[in-house]
Formats: structure tokens, sequence, C-alpha cells
């Protein structure tokens, strides 16, 4: 019997080393696409957060890049590891075309200084830097020291949208102001402006050392008045300001139009957890039957499409751009509807295709992990394969936009059944389960399916087959990957599930 089992073992590692490997870095996607760049090779990026030596990144530390993408499906795109951290994104391109990807940083600076990183894409590559200050660990920040473009007291090459009426309301992306700024320490920036004549305009981000910077500060409040309005753009380390003479015009009578609903169309990507950024945008087809103001703004599911302006009384077929703002919150719904409204009662239903990764909007991957209170969402890059007979394997897996990974395995030798509790002790009996978790710190946990755990051991109950789709929950304990002898660290995850389309 003693042989037989161990025979029975040797079979399943063969099973485990055969079905259940996987690289977390591996590109799985089948999106392509192009990464726009300069004539010089430099990414058109904007570089967000404050990088400090030994200290962690967090969601503030990203990077957007622009890539136009040819194929729909799923993507990853990094960088590669420069001074102790990288960035990466994962998601679904949902249309073709310019699109803005945000590649989130993980990892910590050892060294200060400017680091150059290279992003790579589907054979595409282009470069961006940046600017590592000194730190004391913890999260802190650093704070830029810059000095406003100005001639005289006028900002230098400042500009604004031309898009501020009386009345209509403001969004922080379509209503802006740009200023240069003359950067000696980089670092994080915030400024905003006091209030007047109903708008205040603000903006945050990172500044890399050098002349003619760029900022740009979005406006929020509809303009209470028609006219010419000074602004004073100021800092006080150093002393240093500037100013603007922004134009507001009459309020325009209402526009009157119709919605071709059919047509709307969508630039960006739209995930569960992602905030969005200057390219998520939704194009709405109008036909004007009488010119003049609109303000169109609905808001579902955390994010809010919005935009005002002018239309011409040409009564033609004509678009409006909605800027999205926000970060989606639902994981478990195929689509989430906005009404859109106005045009003298015009209106109409959008459905946004929301998704929580490459299973499709149905789709989640979750569980608690050490005794938080909440889920964390293994909502990118998704994904389940189930072979099924004799001998069975299932393989699920997803990452978090934190950064962290999970991939969990099962494998028998007989087919794998519902509602039948599945134990990492059971190996001996047929039954293999592997866990693999990576934490936002780039440290890797996992479980040791030829020991007998006797605290916690790791169960799977697989609650719904069907040919298409499989669910089932999780628990268990995982422990930190290292040498024989070390006392590993223990991660405990509770009331994990899922619920995973198949291929």
């Amino acid at each position: 019997m003693k042989f037989l089992r161990l025979l029975l073992f040797v079979i399943m590692a063969g099973i485990l080393f055969t079905s259940c490997q996987k690289e977390f870095s591996a590109e799985t996607g089948s999106a392509q696409g192009v990464l726009v760049k300069d004539a010089a090779g430099d990414c058109t990026a904007s570089v967000n957060g404050a990088y400090k030596k030994d200290t962690l990144l967090t969601a503030a530390n990203f990077v957007d890049v622009q890539i136009n993408f040819t194929q729909l499906g799923v993507y990853i795109i990094s960088t590669d590891t420069v001074n102790g951290y990288y960035f990466r994104a994962s998601g679904v391109a949902a249309i073709t075309g310019l699109n803005t990807v945000r590649l989130f940083g993980t990892g910590k600076p050892i060294a200060t200084g400017t680091d150059n990183f290279i992003v790579s894409y589907a054979g595409s590559t282009c470069d961006f830097a940046t600017t590592v200050t000194i730190g004391t660990g913890g999260g802190g920040t650093t704070t830029a020291v810059f000095t406003f473009a100005n001639t005289g007291a006028a900002c230098t090459g400042a500009v604004q949208t031309p898009n501020f009426y009386v009345g209509l309301p403001t969004t922080s992306i379509t209503n802006t102001i740009t200023l240069f700024v003359n950067v000696t320490n980089a670092g994080t920036y915030t400024l905003t402006t006091t209030p007047a004549n109903g708008l205040i305009f603000s903006g945050s981000g990172s500044l890399s050392v050098g002349n003619n910077q760029p900022i740009v500060l979005g406006a929020s409040g509809p303009p209470t008045a028609a006219g010419i309005f000074p602004y004073t753009f100021s800092t006080t380390t150093p002393a240093s300001s500037c100013g603007f003479d922004l134009t507001v015009q009459t309020a325009p009578t209402p526009a009157a139009f119709t919605f071709n609903c059919a047509a709307v169309t969508f630039a960006g990507t739209y995930q569960v957890g992602t905030g969005m950024t200057t390219g998520n945008t939704m194009t709405v087809p109008i036909t004007v039957t009488t010119g003049g103001g609109y303000a169109i703004t609905t808001t579902v599911n955390g994010v809010t499409f919005a935009n005002a302006g002018i239309l011409p009384a040409t009564p033609a077929a004509q678009t409006i751009t909605l800027a999205a703002t926000g970060t989606p919150t639902a994981a478990a719904t195929p689509s989430t509807v906005f009404t859109l409204t106005g045009g003298g009662g015009a209106s109409c239903p959008i459905t946004i295709p929301f998704t929580t990764g490459g299973g499709g909007g149905t789709d989640f991957l979750k569980a608690k992990i050490n005794g938080s209170t909440t889920f964390t969402n293994f909502t990118l890059i998704l994904d389940a394969i189930l072979t099924n007979g004799s001998p069975s394997s299932l393989e699920i897996s997803g990452d978090a936009v934190s950064g962290e990974t999970f991939l969990l395995g099962l494998d028998r030798l007989t087919p794998i059944a519902t509602n039948v509790v599945y134990n990492i002790n059971d190996f001996l009996t047929g039954t293999v389960i592997t866990v693999d978790y990576e934490d936002p710190t780039l440290v890797l946990y996992n479980t040791t399916p030829i020991n007998i755990v006797t605290a916690d051991p790791f169960k799977i109950t697989i609650t719904s087959i069907t040919a298409t789709r499989i669910e089932g929950t999780f628990s268990g304990s995982v422990e930190e990957d290292m040498p024989a002898g070390a006392t590993p660290l223990i991660k405990k995850f509770t009331e994990g599930s899922f619920s995973l389309q198949l291929p």
C-alpha cells in the first residue's frame, strides 16, 4: 500500500508540473498594438507620484502611456526593472485605435538619481524617465521645487480651453488652463487657486527637473458671470507667481438636438478598480435642430461622463465627446447603463462595456487576506482552464490593481466533482492543490503539497461546473517562499470565491 501511494504521488507530481505552471509576467493576452513615441524614442507618457529612496511605491505611482491597438483582447504591458522597481499594466483592449494605458509602479527605489525605463509591448518599445529623491521610507513624498514661467506678471505660454460659458458646468478634463514651470527639484505638486467667478482650478502630479514643464489645472464649478477674469497662480517655496486672464462667454440659449444612441462609441478601457484617464471618452452622434448651449452629465458605478459647450445652428449630424472621470466599482455585472439627457428632452440609455478581466463582465476572483474586512479583488487578466477527466486539472488566476497576483491549481487522477471539499492534505489519495500568491511588495507565498498541513490547510470546493463556467470557494494559509530552515511569514485567505468563464 505504501508503494502504491508513493507511485500515486509521483504521478500526481508529474501532472502538477505540466499543468499548473504559469509565469505571472507571461503575456497571455491577444490584443495587438504599437506604443506611441516621438522621434527620439520617448514615450508619449505622463509620470505621476513621488519616487523616494527606500520608500515603497503605492497606487499613486503610475505612468500613463499611449498605444494604438490594432486588435482587441487581453494585454500585459510592462517595463524593465530599474533601481529596484518597475511598471506594469494588464487589462482588456475594448476598442481599437489610440488608447491611454496606466502602468502602476511596483517595488522600492534603492538609490537616488534619474531612472530610465523601457516600455515593451508586442515588439514595440519606448522610453521614459523618473527621478528618485532622498527618502526616509514609509511612503513619504517629496515636494517639487519650481517657479512659474512668466513674462512680467503674465504666465508665459499659458492657454485655456475655449469652452467656458456662464451657467454651464465644467470638468477637470475638458475645462483647463495649462501653465509652464521651471523645476529645480523633482517631486510632486498640488496647486489650487482661490475661487473666482464660481470657478476653482486645481491639479496635482509629479515634475521632473527642467524648464518649461507643463502642468494642467482643471476647473470645477460653473462660471457665474461673463467677461475676463484674472487668476493668479503662486507658490511660496520659493516665492513665485504669474497671472492669467480667463475669458468666460455669455450664457447661450439651449440647443435642441436628438441622440443617435445606436452609434455611440467609446475610447479607452473600462475595468473595475482602474481609474479613468484622458483616454476614456464617450463619443455621441447627435442631430442638431437648434444651435445653442448643452450640458450633459451622467454618473453610474463610480464613473461620470460629462461635457458642456456650444453646438452650431446647422441642422446636421455632429458628435459630442464626453470625458470620463472616476473609478468603476462594480465587479459582477456585465454592463452598466448610463442615461444621457439634454437637447430639449432628448434621452437615451447607453451601455458601458465595463469588464473585470479577461473572462468577461460576470467573472470574479476574490478573498479576504490576513483578517482584512474588505476583499482583495483579482479582477485583471482573469483566467480559468479546466480539463476534467482522468486525470483532471483546474487552474484559475488573476491580478489585483495593487499588483498582487494569485494562482490556484487543483489536480486529480479522477474527475473534479462539485460540492466536494478538496483538502491540500489529500495528496496521497489523488488530490494536489497548489497556490502561488505574490503580494504588493513582490514577496512570493505558496503551498507545499508534499507536507501535511496541520494548521489551516488550504481547501477548495467546486460549487458549479458547466460547459462555459466554473464556480467555487476556497480558504487556507500559504507560506513565504524561503530557504529551508528559515521561519516564513504566513498569509491566510478567508471567504475566497470565484466565478470564471471557461474557454
